[in-house]
């Protein structure tokens, strides 16, 4: 299963933002996951996209190992900060 949206960014342009990428362990190492890939490329292509992004957890070292042999590489860094459930200008969120 994957998800994704198309964006425009100014580091990116118009691009295809992968957002969950995801196969069942009994099914890895099948050859599906590229299948997958495929499809995204061809869709970012079709759409007139300049770019494929996504994320993925710094501890996750088997999808850094896939991302790479997809052709993709590190550009940066994606930070984040739980915020607590507090009133915000008055209001809960």
């Amino acid at each position: 299963m994957s998800g994704y949206w198309i964006q425009h960014r100014l580091c990116y342009g118009h691009f295809l933002y992968v957002d969950h990428f995801i196969v069942s362990g009994a099914e890895r190492s099948k050859g599906i996951g590229q299948c997958m890939w495929q499809a995204l490329e061809r869709i970012a292509d079709e759409r007139g996209c300049e770019h494929i992004a996504l994320d993925t957890f710094v501890t996750n070292s088997l999808a850094q190992r896939f991302w790479m042999n997809q052709g993709c590489s590190i550009v940066g860094l994606h930070f984040g900060k739980p915020l607590a459930c507090r009133p915000v200008n008055g209001c809960m969120k």
